[in-house]
């Protein structure tokens, strides 16, 4: 009789490092959070103009900040306890530049991602940031359609859950739809998180599991080399987009600003992000990658309790929050429809997976 140590006597320990990772990613979210805002306090003095542009030009800023700070301390992480997460791991290397391609196509994606989300962070607080990250999958399975690896029967519900659930979440107080600044809010806050960070983030999360498929690098070599591909591709959209708009002196002016003020935050946040995704990977190493799928959504409930706790011991640390109990009521109905279908698509995209997985004829399709 084996005594093997089957994927379900493993379940309290992958729930213990799941609800660890979901607590840090739910505090990443939140110091992201705080961080773009402290930055676009500065940027609205120093930009005379409306104040959407100077949530976008404070995005600009954390953008090459973060990522610049966030290559050096993920370099030591990888340096000191890389290994651990990965035995295969024997020091970071740069391979070839064609073994980069995925890596770097992740990179490109992610600053696209990372800077829909770091403008969109500044008009809702962390708790909706958590939810509509979820979108993500909703595209992922999408493509997967295109590549007649899913069927579209098995995309349509759940993704109409997801967007039904999409609509709720952001909800903030207004007085019905006459409101039109709330409702021009709302729109926009979509546009940017479900449509523009949904899109980019599903194209990294593809990119990155190619990548990883095709064992072109280590694993931990991938995720820095991606981070640096993030970082590089974040500061060059950010100068250029500053050059072309002639805000290139304010920028140097926002960024030096700030940077004293935002740096220990910023290693305190690329810290939690290690802890995160290290504990992560280490559940995926003892169960399914659908099972902490599942588990890494209380990082969803986690963020609730966060947002109002870092709002009671500073009142409006993420901007107003409803005040009204049906808005709520609404957002919560909301986050349950956007994790229901989330998680749903998750389940499939699992089972296309083992489908595929099964059938010689397309590994190479699957890579």
């Amino acid at each position: 009789m084996s005594t093997a140590t089957t994927p379900s006597q493993n379940i309290p320990a992958v729930f213990t490092l799941c609800l660890i990772s979901s607590f840090f990613l739910a505090i990443v979210l939140a110091i992201d959070n705080f961080n773009a805002r402290l930055i676009g306090q500065p940027a609205a003095l120093l930009l005379s103009s409306e104040l959407g542009s100077s949530k976008f030009l404070a995005t600009l800023v954390y953008l090459p900040l973060g990522g610049l700070i966030g290559v050096v301390t993920q370099f030591f992480f990888a340096k000191f306890v890389g290994h651990k997460i990965n035995p295969d791991f024997n020091g970071l290397r740069w391979y070839s530049f064609k073994s980069h391609r995925f890596a770097l196509l992740a990179g490109l994606a992610g600053s696209g991602s990372t800077a829909f989300y770091l403008w969109g962070s500044q008009e809702v607080d962390p708790s909706v940031i958590t939810v509509l990250g979820n979108v993500s999958i909703m595209y992922v399975i999408a493509y997967e359609v295109i590549k007649k690896e899913a069927t579209l029967q098995q995309l349509l519900f759940p993704s109409f859950l997801i967007l039904l659930g999409s609509m709720l979440v952001p909800l903030k107080d207004f007085h019905g739809l006459k409101d039109l600044s709330s409702l021009k809010t709302l729109m926009s806050v979509l546009f940017i998180l479900v449509v523009g960070r949904g899109i980019t983030y599903a194209l990294g999360s593809i990119f990155e599991q190619r990548g990883i498929r095709r064992n072109s690098m280590e694993a931990v070599n991938f995720a820095f080399w991606r981070f640096v591909w993030l970082a590089v591709f974040g500061t060059l959209f950010a100068i250029s987009f500053t050059i072309m708009t002639g805000q290139l002196t304010l920028w140097w002016m926002l960024l030096q600003t700030v940077f004293w003020s935002i740096l220990p935050l910023v290693v305190v946040l690329m810290l939690c992000v290690f802890i995160a995704n290290t504990t992560s990977a280490v559940a995926r190493q003892s169960a399914s990658a659908s099972t902490v799928a599942l588990l890494l959504s209380m990082s969803v409930i986690l963020s609730f309790p966060i947002t109002l706790i870092a709002h009671a011991i500073k009142p409006n640390i993420f901007g107003k929050l409803p005040e009204l109990w049906w808005i709520w009521l609404l957002r919560i109905a909301g986050t349950i429809l956007v994790v229901i279908g989330a998680i749903r698509l998750r389940y499939q995209e699992q089972a296309n997976l083992r489908k595929l997985a099964t059938h010689p004829s397309n590994k190479e399709d699957i890579q």
